[in-house]
């Protein structure tokens, strides 16, 4: 993965800090999805697996909701309403920011009833624990210690 950090620079701090802003989600997406395609424990993770999720943001417009695909080892995003999701979750766009970067954590948030999700739980697991594996190996990369809360 230094390849990674040589290829694409230094990991953007917000992404690491839990600050992450809605405007910000885009390139984050982007930068999730170039990490997630370079990585051997998140493909080996995958291998086999085919998924879409889709987020139902629940306060703002269907061209904000946001989807993520693993299709043959492949991760893909984009915005909006994909219609062919296989599993759903539904929150607010604090929370769903909340769950991607892991400042709180997905199951936890289903078991609260916080999120709504349609599809498989094994699913839900899934994304899980590729957030986990994600945010694992881009804290091994980067120079930030994302376990210390940082003041601005």
């Amino acid at each position: 993965m230094n390849e990674f950090r040589k290829k694409y620079g230094e990991i953007p701090k917000e992404y690491l800090d839990y600050n992450l802003k809605w405007e910000d989600l885009p390139s984050f997406l982007d930068f999730f999805v170039k990490f997630s395609n370079e990585s051997e424990d998140l493909q080996d993770e995958i291998e086999g697996f085919n998924i879409i999720y889709k987020f139902h943001i629940k306060d703002t417009p269907e061209n904000e909701w946001f989807w993520i695909s693993i299709e043959n080892g492949i991760f893909n995003t984009g915005m909006g309403n994909n219609t062919n999701a296989d599993i759903i979750f539904q929150g607010t766009k604090n929370l769903i920011l909340r769950i991607i970067t892991q400042e709180t954590d997905l199951p936890t948030e289903y078991m609260s009833k916080k999120l709504s999700v349609t599809g498989s739980l094994e699913d839900l697991q899934k994304f899980h624990i590729i957030l986990e594996l994600f945010y694992e190996e881009l804290t091994d990369l980067s120079t930030y210690d994302r376990s210390v809360k940082y003041s601005e």
